[in-house]
């Protein structure tokens, strides 16, 4: 999985990117990705904003 934030040229915000990979055998067998630009003010459902404290990392993992 990668995520990323791009700023096109004269985007001010610009989007938040996830692309996600399955592999099987060391190849990519299926790729998926999301697109979303990124709101005013970035903030995310619980209304804190990342910069802030309000995104924590998960210590969930799947096999």
């Amino acid at each position: 999985m990668l995520h990323h934030h791009l700023t096109p040229a004269g985007e001010e915000r610009g989007v938040a990117v996830v692309d996600i990979w399955r592999l099987v055998d060391g190849q990519i067998a299926e790729h998926w990705d999301v697109v979303q630009p990124v709101p005013d003010p970035a903030r995310h459902v619980l209304g804190r904003s990342a910069a802030a404290g309000g995104l924590r990392r998960s210590s969930h993992r799947t096999p």
